[in-house]
């Protein structure tokens, strides 16, 4: 599972909301064939004071330079 950090109060306050955040990422690319994460993928979101929230990803948008992936995912709180 992926590790996320928000970085921003109003970042946190739309996630705990339920609205949909976007999230800005770098990844290493181990795959040429592979995304770095898949829509549906669940990710551990760390807010800006340290809780910890699970969520998943609902939108991918990532393109490739040299060995790394680089662009954005969306994530929504997952409701307990």
């Amino acid at each position: 599972m992926n590790v996320y950090h928000l970085d921003s109060k109003a970042m946190d306050s739309d996630f705990l909301k339920g609205n949909p955040v976007t999230c800005k990422a770098v990844f290493n690319k181990s795959n040429a064939n592979e995304p770095p994460i898949k829509i549906t993928d669940a990710v551990l979101i760390v807010l800006s004071n340290g809780k910890k929230y699970k969520g998943h990803i609902t939108a991918v948008n990532f393109f490739t330079v040299d060995h790394y992936s680089v662009g954005e995912f969306t994530v929504i709180r997952t409701q307990r």
